[in-house]
């Protein structure tokens, strides 16, 4: 009964609960999330290559103005050849409008562009400065070194990640980018794959995807549309379409395998036929951009069930080889998987998210772990409450109510020290 309790507490909120809000000063620390892709596109004489670059708005400076928030980013891009000789430079200002302070504090939204360059098919070493207008920090990222283009011989090109075409036609103008450093991130949305082909005649392809060890796809694939390439900014977005020119492919979609994959590499294995000969293989990595913090510690992870755990159940996971400690955390959220037909167990994802927030927003002056107080037990169970209230009692101290309005619950948290620890009042 407890564990069925444990589901439908954690469900129902979670449609609601907010996410946690962490804003570090990474441009001071030079440790930017600044995602980017390169996508080289074969022409006649000079290929076109597109750097497309993506930055959290929760690293980014913003200033009210009026009833909006705004951020000023400069992206400068130069680009060497292997000896140090300077071959190009790109820049681009991008100023950047946020309707609501969360929106400035999440990392869910983002700035993302294009910069253009027409090289000659040679390799080259590109390096990202990137300046906060509103800060004056300028910090200058690790050379991003971009590869010879293999030779004409080869039948397709390195499959590009697009975030899910849920119009479910072949419109390209309804492509975006996901834009995550060539990867797939592992999560519950889902990502297609487009894999241009440069004879146009050819009308099926059979591709094969091996993650980990895995055979998770692995049949023909003939949907499909023929254009030009070109990645584009638009409202915001990415987006993968056409462009004029004679140059163009047969761009075939791979769909409906995403949710099939785990963490880690996997292989994508290209050919005419199934038994083609000299099949193409790419290499790309399935992330957890987003993976809670707690979950980066799996001894801290296991322990941190013991919010809504029996101390049995923690002490035998925290038995097992710690090799073993990942796998058997999985089987353990298996259980209350909400789609058990997908690597991605949202449950165990949001539970974790929870105990991090709890974690750095209700540590007390004690220094006691935030997820061990009383307000970081009910945040852990019961996800963000519809209503905060804040007041004093007749003794001075600082009473927090909590109203879950859905649960139809309330909890009363007092300051009794004035330390923050809130304790939960009796009765």
């Amino acid at each position: 009964m407890k564990k069925i309790i444990l589901i439908l507490l954690l469900l129902v909120p979670m449609m609601f609960a907010q996410q946690p809000a962490h804003r570090p000063e990474l441009l001071q620390q030079f440790k930017i999330p600044f995602f980017v892709e390169v996508h080289i596109i074969p022409d006649d004489s000079l290929n076109t290559i597109y750097y497309d670059y993506r930055i959290p708005y929760n690293q980014l400076t913003f200033v009210k103005d009026g009833d909006k928030y705004k951020a000023a980013l400069n992206v400068a891009l130069e680009v060497f050849d292997t000896t140090g000789q300077f071959i190009s430079r790109q820049m681009k200002q991008r100023n950047i409008v946020a309707d609501s302070f969360s929106e400035t504090n999440s990392p869910d939204y983002f700035c993302e562009g294009v910069l253009l360059f027409h090289l000659p098919n040679d390799e080259y070493k590109f390096i990202p400065v990137i300046n906060d207008v509103q800060s004056g920090q300028e910090v200058k990222l690790e050379p991003l070194r971009v590869n010879k283009l293999k030779s004409d011989s080869s039948l397709f090109l390195d499959p590009i990640v697009l975030n899910e075409n849920k119009t479910g036609t072949n419109d390209n103008k309804d492509f975006v980018l996901t834009n995550y450093e060539d990867s797939i991130p592992f999560s519950s949305k889902r990502y297609e794959l487009a894999i241009p082909c440069k004879d146009i005649s050819v009308q099926k392809i059979y591709v094969t995807i091996i993650n980990n060890r895995d055979t998770v796809f692995s049949d023909y694939v003939s949907k499909s549309f023929v254009s030009s390439i070109s990645l584009k900014e638009n409202e915001g977005k990415i987006i993968f379409g056409s462009k004029p020119g004679d140059n163009i492919f047969r761009n075939f979609l791979l769909t409906d395998f995403s949710n099939s994959l785990s963490e880690g590499r996997i292989k994508v294995i290209v050919s005419q036929d199934k038994d083609g000969e000299n099949p193409q293989t790419f290499t790309k990595n399935v992330t957890w951009f987003n993976k809670p913090f707690s979950l980066h510690n799996l001894q801290f992870a296991i322990t941190s069930l013991k919010y809504v755990e029996k101390d049995s159940v923690v002490s035998k996971l925290l038995d097992t080889d710690k090799i073993d400690y990942m796998p058997e955390l999985k089987k353990f959220w298996q259980k209350y998987d909400p789609t058990p037909t997908t690597k991605f167990n949202e449950l165990m994802n949001e539970y974790y998210n929870r105990v991090d927030y709890a974690v750095r927003n209700f540590a007390s002056l004690s220094n006691r772990n935030g997820a061990d107080t009383d307000r970081g037990k009910i945040y852990i169970k019961f996800g963000m409450p519809a209503k905060i209230e804040r007041s004093s009692d007749d003794y001075g101290k600082i009473v927090e109510l909590w109203i879950y309005t859905k649960e139809k619950l309330s909890f009363k948290f007092v300051d009794k020290n004035g330390t923050g620890e809130f304790p939960l009042a009796k009765g």
